[in-house]
């Protein structure tokens, strides 16, 4: 990521964001503590999902490590990320003064905008509103 922020930034980008689904999520989730990025964006991303001995997401922004704003989009009939894990990891980056915002959407399972998008095609078009809304709230970007 860092390579690929650095060339971004090489061809005049100003803002470097991270934007992945599930596993791409969480390490998007992860990204928002490095340097590489000035944003992160995670559809269904776990929060509190490890890698190895690698800390989570969660406990990234408990011990204040979070440097860039996170957009956090979920499903709440997503039955792999428990809705106490997205709780918890608002509550952190809250906790930590970091810009967020987390979106449940009540109906939707995991995969929601990419599997399941015509049958949640009202979250989908908020969620990717939400997307565009995010990135030109960065200092401009590419």
């Amino acid at each position: 990521m860092r390579a690929a922020a650095d060339a971004l930034r090489g061809l005049g980008a100003t803002a470097v964001v991270s934007m992945g689904f599930c596993f791409g999520g969480r390490a998007s989730l992860i990204q928002a503590s490095q340097e590489s990025v000035d944003g992160a964006i995670a559809f269904y991303g776990p929060p509190t999902k490890r890698e190895g001995d690698q800390p989570s997401a969660l406990d990234e922004a408990r011990d204040g490590l979070v440097r860039a704003p996170v957009l956090g989009l979920y499903g709440g009939a997503d039955r792999g990320i428990p809705a106490a894990d997205v709780e918890a990891y608002e509550q952190a980056l809250e906790a930590a003064g970091i810009a967020h915002r987390i979106v449940t959407y009540p109906d939707a399972p995991h995969s929601f905008f990419d599997r399941k998008m015509t049958e949640h095609a009202d979250a989908c078009r908020d969620a990717w509103a939400r997307v565009l809304g995010f990135v030109d709230s960065l200092p401009r970007s590419i």
